[in-house]
């Protein structure tokens, strides 16, 4: 079951809830309701073509954050504590950089996300020869 903490002490806006499970029932609601708001989005932008950005919102994606004791295994956990040692969590909604990136340059140059990644690691496979052939003449 959701509820509200602390609410007093935040520093975003972007807390929603936090749960005790991550099976919880309205946080698959709410990654529902994002996936929903996220695919409209999209349907707009492709549909506006290249001027998108001015008129669409933002894409948005769900981030959960663990909370409770943050020192296992003799490690003391300062800034992320791993799900596995989390005794609940918090839920936030933040703006999805990297999709919104990803969708103009679906829009402005063609390329799907999946053609993107594709590009994105035969640049990389590029840029190790490079590394390669400089380190062979040095």
């Amino acid at each position: 079951m959701a509820y509200i903490r602390n609410m007093g002490k935040r520093s975003t806006l972007n807390y929603r809830f936090s749960i005790d499970s991550k099976d919880d029932k309205q946080l698959a609601e709410l990654r529902k309701m994002i996936s929903d708001h996220n695919s409209r989005v999209r349907k707009y932008a492709r549909l506006i073509g290249t001027e998108f950005k001015s008129y669409v919102p933002d894409l948005q994606r769900v981030r959960i954050q663990g909370r409770g004791p943050r020192r296992h295994d003799g490690r003391n956990y300062l800034h992320s504590l791993p799900h596995k040692y989390a005794t609940s969590f918090d839920v936030y909604v933040d703006v999805d950089k990297d999709a919104m990136e990803a969708l103009r340059i679906e829009i402005i140059e063609g390329f799907t996300p999946a053609m993107q990644r594709k590009r994105s690691k035969l640049q990389h496979e590029l840029w190790l020869l490079e590394w390669e052939a400089k380190e062979r003449r040095a």
